[in-house]
């Protein structure tokens, strides 16, 4: 995996950034997806799409089941926290609709917290929940933990916290719409899933060290709006068509761009040792469900995106701001594959 940054910086580049096709440019992104493919085909599965003015320019799964039958594109991959912005943009579908709102207050068993508040990671909760989802406490439980939490919020500030236990307070907000999650999910109509599957065409859990891990996991029992959501690669491509803006209709650029816009500065992305680029020249910020990152030295070349890694399961999807390019890699195994592939995107289609 040592060599895989320097190898994808060459293939997006090759890719993203190709003049019309030749003979010669054929030849080339063939060498390169040759590159690609022996990373990827290292891993236990892997599902990788790129596009480029709404163009599919590469897609490709990785993998076998336990059979011997290969994964294909409809093959579901746990998304991990990537089921976030997704369930932010459902939501957003929702209001579109006039059938919620941002400006909602997230009510529950005595929890009162706005739905913005949720949806940012900005509830002044400094608790992420993770500890008490992997003890294996039930939903009611975890929530009843929450109440109990002390919470640490002024008026007027905006505490930025990731926490998978708050974040999944948005699947009460869907019942009180009437929607399950899983319902939710539906409104966006390209086929995402929660608990229980309706197929067994699943890409299961790996460790690092290709072992098999539990399945389900205990994220995706409890906190399913946080971390349950699962989805194939012809599913990510129809919802990147989405988050790019193809599907006005549905989700228009303005209600996108309510989604994109940050609500807090989200450090935490420094902490990750990924990012392929100086820290000071980067602005990390959250939106709704959303991350952010914003070059002091590139302005108007933003990346919108999300990465999740949770229990053998990791993914990432993203765009550009001009909505040019997106990705989606996802992953069964505990890897920094996916996220390190979706940032080095990003870089070459700016260079």
């Amino acid at each position: 995996m040592k060599k895989f940054g320097s190898r994808l910086f060459v293939l997006v580049l090759g890719v993203l950034l190709a003049a019309p096709v030749t003979a010669q440019s054929d030849e080339d992104f063939a060498h390169l997806i040759q590159e690609i493919e022996a990373e990827a085909s290292d891993l236990t599965g892997a599902a990788i799409v790129i596009i480029k003015d709404d163009k599919v320019v590469y897609k490709k799964v990785f993998g076998r089941h336990k059979d011997g039958t290969p994964f294909d594109a409809r093959t579901l991959f746990g998304l991990a926290s990537v089921s976030k912005p997704i369930v932010a943009t459902a939501l957003s579908a929702l209001v579109q609709k006039d059938k919620a709102s941002f400006e909602d207050t997230v009510v529950y068993q005595g929890l009162k917290i706005p739905l913005i508040q949720v949806l940012s990671h900005t509830s002044g909760y400094p608790i992420r929940g993770d500890k008490e989802i992997e003890k294996g406490l039930s939903r009611d439980a975890l929530l009843g933990f929450l109440k109990k939490s002390k919470r640490t919020l002024r008026k007027g500030e905006k505490p930025y916290f990731y926490s998978n236990l708050v974040y999944s307070l948005s699947q009460e907000y869907a019942a009180s719409k009437g929607y399950t999650l899983k319902a939710l999910l539906g409104v966006l109509g390209v086929g995402f899933e929660t608990l229980p599957l309706s197929s067994t065409n699943i890409a299961l859990p790996h460790s690092r060290e290709k072992k098999p891990l539990p399945f389900p996991s205990l994220y995706q029992q409890n906190v399913a709006a946080s971390g349950g959501v699962f989805a194939s690669l012809d599913t990510m491509i129809q919802f990147l068509h989405i988050a790019i803006g193809k599907k006005p209709e549905l989700v228009s650029r303005a209600s996108l761009n309510t989604l994109f816009s940050p609500r807090a500065r989200a450090g935490d992305v420094f902490h990750w040792h990924r990012i392929p680029f100086k820290d000071q020249d980067i602005i990390s910020s959250y939106g709704l469900g959303w991350r952010r990152l914003r070059l002091k030295s590139r302005p108007g070349a933003d990346l919108i995106f999300h990465s999740g890694s949770i229990n053998g399961t990791t993914a990432f999807v993203g765009m550009t701001q001009d909505g040019r390019m997106g990705a989606a890699i996802l992953a069964n195994q505990s890897t920094g594959f996916p996220l390190k592939a979706g940032l080095s995107i990003w870089k070459n289609y700016m260079q």
